[in-house]
């Protein structure tokens, strides 16, 4: 009994853990599709709708959006110190900061599973939960994308349109910085058309280091080839001089990694160092750490 109930404790957790890696539609893709037609019959020959920018808007939304948006204007420049029998609407038209201003809330849109949607540019449908999730659905010539993310994770699936089958799905757990990189997660699958398999990874079983481990290491492999580069270059320079010399590139370069399987299957990482004037690629076995490729690049000015 005992045993049983840690065996299931463990299903249970593994299956926990798996489902915070991904995201799953509550829509088939049949029901993109009907909501895509849905939405472009809707805005045929409608008077409420005005396209703009390739977005399809409710004049009656706009219409407010952009009576709120004059009052916030106007009383900004107030504030500022412009006399109130100066402003003009015409003046508020033509704001700068008028022209983007809260339009996506005059969207035009409709609803579905207590997702609200709309379409842009005809081929790609975005929907909303207006609490969590958003999903992005790219219409294709050959494939179709579904991307769907809150504000911890990713997940990009990838069909073939001619016939629905998966192709590629991937997620990735967002950055919480500005400018950070997102970071594979979960379990990759690719498919060919028929559903055989092609490719498959499971992005945190199949790797022994993390990202901090394997930057040290990076680090090290960068360093030894620095100073090989430089004492190869110009015998003249000291072992002092060498070393500065790398650290300030070690100091100063931005730093991203990548997971990645070779094409024999073996997990590895994929690290770039680039300053404002060079950029230096290389690869790292995950299992030993070891460096199997490093590239430099200077940068186009």
């Amino acid at each position: 009994m005992h045993r049983k109930l840690i065996t299931f404790l463990f299903l249970l957790t593994s299956l926990l853990a798996s489902a915070q890696n991904k995201l799953t539609s509550p829509f088939s893709l049949t029901d993109y599709q009907n909501m895509r037609t849905e939405y472009l019959e809707a805005i045929k020959n409608n008077p409420d709708i005005v396209p703009e920018n390739r977005f399809y808007y409710s004049k009656k939304k706009l219409d407010s959006v952009n009576a709120i948006k004059h009052d916030i204007i106007r009383q900004e420049w107030i504030r500022k110190g412009v006399d109130p029998s100066a402003i003009t609407g015409e003046a508020l038209q033509n704001a700068e900061s008028n022209k983007q201003y809260y339009l996506q809330y005059a969207y035009f849109t409709t609803n579905r599973k207590g997702y609200d949607f709309y379409i842009y540019d005809t081929l790609k449908l975005i929907l909303s939960d207006h609490k969590n999730v958003t999903i992005e659905y790219v219409f294709g010539k050959d494939t179709d994308t579904e991307y769907l993310h809150n504000k911890k994770i990713a997940t990009v699936n990838q069909y073939f349109n001619s016939n629905g089958q998966l192709k590629r799905t991937d997620s990735y757990i967002l950055p919480t910085q500005e400018g950070a990189e997102r970071e594979i997660t979960g379990i990759s699958k690719e498919y060919n058309m028929i559903g055989k398999l092609l490719f498959e990874a499971d992005w945190e079983k199949e790797f022994r280091h993390n990202k901090a481990q394997v930057l040290a290491a990076g680090d090290q492999l960068v360093r030894q080839h620095i100073l090989k580069k430089i004492k190869s270059n110009d015998s003249r320079i000291s072992d002092f001089q060498a070393k500065e010399m790398a650290a300030n590139f070690l100091k100063y370069a931005q730093k991203s990694t990548q997971k990645f399987k070779s094409d024999d299957r073996i997990p590895m990482w994929y690290i770039t160092y680039w300053t404002v004037s060079s950029r230096t690629e290389l690869k790292i076995n995950d299992k030993t750490l070891q460096m199997t490729d490093i590239r430099d690049f200077k940068m186009q000015e």
